[in-house]
């Protein structure tokens, strides 16, 4: 069930429950994927919490209007950072956001961030890192965690394409160089 949640910024946020099928394994992340694929970026719940019942009232619908009091986070999942990019993304998020301290585990979005401020976080990765991450990443991976598990693949995948680059560098003749240098001096390249 899907229900809004108070934003500080936006005023009201989307935010969801789901009752998985028993025996099922499925987590927060892999349900943000599922649904990133189906939605778009702006209706992605800010977060999606596993329940073992949807609450009802006695008419058997569900009473959406109390459910962000029901699941309201207790703030349990305030997990600090395991490593060195966890650390520093949740200081940008600080950063961004104006708090004292992020979480990994805590949802950009549920503490106030809005698309604005993922631009910032977007840029500010990309000025630390030089990883390219599009301003999407941010709502399908919204907490430190899952966004640092993306920067790290995408970090892995610029040094692959930088290693693969460097060895076509290293392979190139010493006529094909002194040819690539004149034209770059005659403005083919520019």
């Amino acid at each position: 069930a899907a229900y809004a949640v108070p934003h500080p910024t936006l005023g009201e946020d989307l935010a969801a429950v789901v009752v998985a099928a028993p025996g099922s394994t499925v987590d927060e992340a892999a349900l943000r994927a599922f649904l990133a694929q189906r939605l778009a970026v702006h209706k992605l719940p800010s977060t999606i919490t596993r329940v073992a019942a949807i609450p009802k009232a006695a008419t058997g619908k569900v009473q959406r209007t109390n459910l962000h009091r029901e699941f309201a986070t207790s703030g349990s999942e305030d997990a600090t950072p395991a490593d060195a990019i966890e650390r520093s993304l949740a200081a940008i998020f600080s950063d961004v956001l104006g708090t004292a301290t992020v979480g990994r585990h805590d949802n950009f979005f549920a503490c106030g961030g809005d698309s604005l401020k993922a631009a910032q976080v977007v840029s500010r990765i990309h000025a630390q890192y030089g990883i390219e991450l599009p301003v999407p990443a941010l709502f399908e991976h919204p907490t430190v965690a899952e966004l640092a598990a993306r920067a790290h693949a995408a970090k892995t995948d610029l040094d692959a394409r930088m290693q693969a680059l460097v060895a076509e560098i290293e392979d190139l003749s010493d006529e094909e160089v002194a040819r690539l240098l004149a034209q770059e001096d005659d403005g083919e390249f520019a």
